[in-house]
């Protein structure tokens, strides 16, 4: 099944899919998909376009396994792309599939995309640092803005779009995830050598350190510190950290919290960051994540007050208010 897939898809050319492959594929659902004839109203036509780039951002972060730009055909077997798309048909509303598809999900990642944004439909290091409060260190979000997660960018060096913006927010509010994890490595690997030193470790520390003492509290010894983290991962040599002991460890969000983001990093300090690591939850981060901010967006549908202009500073852009008003009346 997965082989006449892909050769579906690629016109027989190809063995595996690439990012402009999944296009039709796409573009046919939110054709016939009865939940989403909205999208061909008038006011909201010009989302069809970024709902798409989203499902394919997104099936790309989820089903790839390598950083090639490709999928193949061991790795669609190990997904479950094809079953969710079969089950698609029997679904009331696209918002009951979350992997892919959820219409309210692209609304939230849009939305914050366009928070962020000054016109330019790209992202630079100051725009990105808003993200989250300003939680994310400036030499974190350095390399964000590098090659290094984004090997076949077409945009500049320093600057993101909103492809790329989707894989950003996907890895940031789910670190849990092979892909997240992969990212967030391949952003603290300098040097490309396929493990972090205690150099590298130290680099980022040097950097929280700063945030820490900024905001009155006492830095913390990268000696004690090195000696926290060692004893989380608990990696297989004294000297670095490779990929394989993050995964294997169960720590990994809570490692790259205490290095990367000043706001995470001060929630696990007021409660037990491993309490709920053992626990079976049925919601992950991101999905948890995605149902609060849209909730908080609809309520600000409802009554912008809510937020005021500190957040929704150009409240006025008629996309954006086009996007907001066809949710709350479409999918509330």
């Amino acid at each position: 099944r997965e082989s006449q897939f892909v050769m579906l898809l690629t016109q027989f050319r190809r063995r595996s899919i690439t990012f402009e492959d999944l296009l039709p594929l796409v573009q046919c659902i939110v054709d016939d998909f009865p939940g989403l004839t909205f999208l061909r109203e008038p006011k909201v036509r010009e989302f069809i376009k970024p709902y798409i780039e989203t499902v394919r951002s997104r099936i790309f972060y989820s089903v790839s396994k390598t950083w090639t730009g490709r999928i193949t055909i061991p790795e669609l077997r190990q997904s479950n792309l094809l079953n969710i798309i079969e089950e698609l048909e029997g679904m009331a509303t696209v918002n009951e599939e979350t992997n892919f598809f959820s219409y309210e999900h692209f609304y939230v990642i849009y939305c914050k995309f366009f928070e962020l944004d000054c016109g330019t439909k790209t992202l630079d290091i100051q725009d990105l640092n808003e993200y989250g409060d300003y939680g994310l260190s400036k030499r974190i979000l350095e390399r964000v803005l590098s090659k290094a997660v984004r090997p076949y960018s077409q945009c500049a060096e320093g600057e993101m779009n909103y492809l790329e913006f989707v894989w950003f927010m996907l890895a940031e509010e789910e670190k849990t995830t092979t892909r997240s994890i992969e990212y967030w490595f391949r952003c603290m690997d300098l040097d490309g050598d396929g493990v972090l030193s205690m150099y590298e470790l130290e680099h980022f520390h040097e950097d929280f350190m700063d945030r820490l003492r900024r905001s009155g509290h006492d830095p913390y010894h990268f000696k004690d510190y090195l000696c926290h983290l060692l004893d989380m991962v608990k990696p297989r040599s004294p000297n670095y950290i490779t990929l394989s002991d993050l995964k294997r460890c169960g720590h990994a969000k809570i490692f790259f919290n205490t290095l990367l983001n000043f706001n995470k990093f001060c929630e696990q300090e007021q409660r037990d960051p491993f309490a709920t690591l053992n626990k079976e939850d049925p919601e992950g981060d991101w999905e948890r994540y995605a149902r609060v901010e849209y909730r908080s967006m609809i309520q600000f549908a409802d009554d912008p007050s809510v937020y005021g202009d500190e957040i929704y500073g150009d409240a006025e852009d008629p996309q954006l208010m086009a996007l907001i008003a066809t949710d709350d009346e479409v999918l509330a």
